[in-house]
């Protein structure tokens, strides 16, 4: 009887082997997207910090466009904007915004940007800057590619 015990138990240290790899590569994969994801971070905090020690109350749209320039930031635009919030009237705004590659992606990391936006009040005067980040390749860029 015991013999019959140990030959149907014979799949069970290659089932474990099998899961201790699986849990060992998902683990893996998983650190390399934390580390990536927090690489992408820390660069649009960088780039943050650059813009709010360059801008200056003074600046137009056209200085943050030509700032986006500069550093080489791709898919640049200027425009109105306006938003809205329930209990709030509506702000409108003017703003300058840029993305700039920080990854091209792979296997185990998604394509990631940096998005700049500069914004100016309606005497088109700066008021603030932010950066978040833009979890795909800039907009445009795909379309660059393609030869569009």
């Amino acid at each position: 009887m015991e013999a019959a015990t140990r030959k149907r138990k014979w799949w069970v240290i290659p089932l474990i082997s099998i899961g201790i790899v699986y849990v060992a590569v998902l683990a893996t994969v998983q650190g390399i997207k934390a580390y990536h994801t927090n690489q992408t971070e820390q660069e649009a905090k960088r780039w943050l910090k650059q813009a709010e020690e360059d801008a200056k109350p003074a600046w137009t749209e056209d200085d943050a466009v030509s700032w986006l320039e500069r550093y080489d930031f791709e898919d640049i635009g200027a425009g109105e904007g306006t938003s809205s919030r329930t209990g709030r009237p509506d702000e409108h705004y003017f703003c300058a915004i840029g993305f700039r590659p920080f990854e091209k992606g792979g296997l185990i990391v998604k394509p990631s940007s940096i998005q700049l936006e500069f914004y100016f009040g309606l005497d088109h005067r700066f008021t603030r800057v932010k950066s978040k980040v833009w979890p795909f390749e800039p907009p445009r860029t795909k379309r660059k590619e393609a030869g569009q």
